[in-house]
């Protein structure tokens, strides 16, 4: 490491010439490796409070219409599925659960991101065990947020309804919910 005006410069040297081949692929990974980190987008703070609110709002819609035992928040499909989260897991009776996940973003970027999540979450609950027990997988999609636009995400969204196997209930239509579970 070598400081110049506040510039900090990092090299390899070697006093064996058989081995620059080596040290230049050494660089070369190194290289690659800060290109790649430089386009990994991390979640913004105005995305994780669009997902905070909207997930508030969305929790309290529910739990205004469904008994307490019956409704369980931000759980995982069972615990051989920890990984595959569902907003909320409504206990239908007869063995049956409601799955129930929230679309929102504060981009369309974010937004087909959180519908990209939910499909592979509905495909895999789909194609688990658990699925003869599910009754209604339910995708609320929040068309209010900035993020919602209906003609970049429509592709996405009929890719997931294809796992849902049925319509998605729009934030705006919400009390179509109650209808279902």
């Amino acid at each position: 490491k070598v400081e110049s005006n506040s510039t900090d410069y990092y090299f390899k040297s070697t006093t064996k010439w058989e081995l620059v081949p080596n040290l230049v692929n050494d660089l070369c990974h190194f290289l690659s490796a800060i290109v790649s980190i430089s386009q990994i987008q991390f979640q913004s703070e105005i995305e994780r409070e669009e997902r905070q609110v909207f997930s508030k709002l969305a929790d309290n819609y529910i739990a205004g219409f469904i008994q307490k035992e019956r409704l369980k928040f931000r759980q995982e499909l069972s615990e051989d599925y920890k990984n595959v989260r569902f907003n909320a897991i409504v206990n239908s009776g007869s063995k049956k659960i409601n799955l129930i996940k929230y679309i929102t973003g504060s981009s369309s970027l974010y937004f087909i991101n959180s519908l990209t999540k939910a499909t592979v979450d509905f495909e895999i609950a789909n194609n688990s065990p658990l699925n003869p027990y599910i009754n209604k997988r339910i995708a609320l999609i929040n068309d209010i947020s900035v993020g919602f636009d209906s003609k970049k995400v429509f592709r996405y969204m009929e890719l997931l309804e294809e796992h849902t196997k049925m319509p998605s209930i729009r934030w705006s239509e919400r009390e179509k919910i109650a209808s279902l579970i």
